[in-house]
Protein backbone atom coordinates (compact mmCIF):
# COMPACT_ATOMS: atom_id res chain seq x y z
CA UNK A 1 0.00 0.00 0.00
CA UNK A 2 1.31 3.15 -0.74
CA UNK A 3 -0.06 6.53 0.86
CA UNK A 4 -1.92 9.72 -1.34
CA UNK A 5 -2.64 12.70 -1.08
CA UNK A 6 -4.57 13.33 2.04
CA UNK A 7 -4.19 10.32 4.03
CA UNK A 8 -5.79 8.08 1.83
CA UNK A 9 -4.43 4.47 1.12
CA UNK A 10 -4.01 3.62 -2.66
CA UNK A 11 -3.91 -0.31 -3.17
CA UNK A 12 -2.86 -2.25 -6.13
CA UNK A 13 -3.15 -6.01 -7.37
CA UNK A 14 -0.88 -8.43 -9.30
CA UNK A 15 -3.16 -10.94 -10.86
CA UNK A 16 -1.22 -14.23 -10.21
CA UNK A 17 -1.82 -15.66 -13.57
CA UNK A 18 -0.69 -12.67 -15.40
CA UNK A 19 3.28 -14.23 -14.81
CA UNK A 20 5.17 -16.43 -12.46
CA UNK A 21 8.02 -16.26 -10.57
CA UNK A 22 11.08 -13.38 -10.43
CA UNK A 23 8.66 -11.76 -13.12
CA UNK A 24 5.73 -11.42 -10.54
CA UNK A 25 7.95 -10.15 -8.12
CA UNK A 26 9.51 -7.81 -9.81
CA UNK A 27 6.52 -6.70 -10.93
CA UNK A 28 4.97 -5.76 -7.70
CA UNK A 29 6.77 -2.42 -7.08
CA UNK A 30 6.69 -1.02 -10.70
CA UNK A 31 4.55 1.51 -10.24
CA UNK A 32 5.60 3.09 -6.87
CA UNK A 33 7.93 5.26 -6.56
CA UNK A 34 10.64 5.41 -3.54
CA UNK A 35 9.87 1.73 -2.96
CA UNK A 36 13.18 0.06 -1.26
CA UNK A 37 15.18 -2.48 -3.81
CA UNK A 38 14.95 -6.24 -2.52
CA UNK A 39 17.78 -8.70 -1.96
CA UNK A 40 18.27 -11.56 -4.23
CA UNK A 41 17.52 -14.15 -0.83
CA UNK A 42 14.20 -12.14 0.17
CA UNK A 43 12.84 -12.27 -3.39
CA UNK A 44 13.84 -15.82 -3.77
CA UNK A 45 12.27 -16.61 0.09
CA UNK A 46 8.77 -15.16 -0.76
CA UNK A 47 9.11 -17.25 -4.54
CA UNK A 48 9.75 -20.25 -2.23
CA UNK A 49 6.62 -19.96 0.22
CA UNK A 50 4.52 -19.01 -2.28
CA UNK A 51 5.33 -22.50 -3.89
CA UNK A 52 5.11 -24.41 -0.84
CA UNK A 53 1.53 -23.11 0.45
CA UNK A 54 -0.89 -24.49 -2.27
CA UNK A 55 1.84 -27.93 -2.48
CA UNK A 56 0.94 -27.85 1.79
CA UNK A 57 -2.65 -27.56 1.23
CA UNK A 58 -2.75 -30.35 -1.82
CA UNK A 59 -0.70 -32.32 0.59
CA UNK A 60 -3.56 -31.97 3.56
CA UNK A 61 -6.45 -32.35 1.42
CA UNK A 62 -5.02 -35.58 -0.53
CA UNK A 63 -5.11 -36.63 3.38
CA UNK A 64 -9.18 -35.80 3.80
CA UNK A 65 -9.61 -37.58 0.96
CA UNK A 66 -8.10 -40.45 1.55
CA UNK A 67 -9.87 -40.13 4.91
CA UNK A 68 -13.41 -40.15 3.29
CA UNK A 69 -11.95 -43.41 0.69
CA UNK A 70 -12.19 -40.77 -1.98
CA UNK A 71 -8.90 -39.89 -4.50
CA UNK A 72 -10.98 -36.90 -6.40
CA UNK A 73 -9.65 -33.38 -5.76
CA UNK A 74 -12.97 -31.93 -4.25
CA UNK A 75 -13.35 -28.08 -2.98
CA UNK A 76 -14.42 -29.09 0.24
CA UNK A 77 -11.68 -30.80 0.71
CA UNK A 78 -9.66 -28.23 0.64
CA UNK A 79 -11.76 -25.93 2.71
CA UNK A 80 -11.08 -28.96 4.84
CA UNK A 81 -7.82 -28.75 5.15
CA UNK A 82 -7.57 -24.88 5.48
CA UNK A 83 -10.26 -24.91 8.73
CA UNK A 84 -7.86 -27.55 9.72
CA UNK A 85 -4.57 -25.56 9.51
CA UNK A 86 -6.63 -22.91 11.50
CA UNK A 87 -6.69 -20.12 8.24
CA UNK A 88 -10.90 -20.18 7.87
CA UNK A 89 -13.17 -20.27 10.38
Amino acid sequence: MAAAAGGVTETRTVVAGSCSGPAAAAAVPQGYTNVPRFQASAVLDLLQAAKTYPVGIFQEQKMCSIHAKRVTVMEKYIQLARRIRGERA
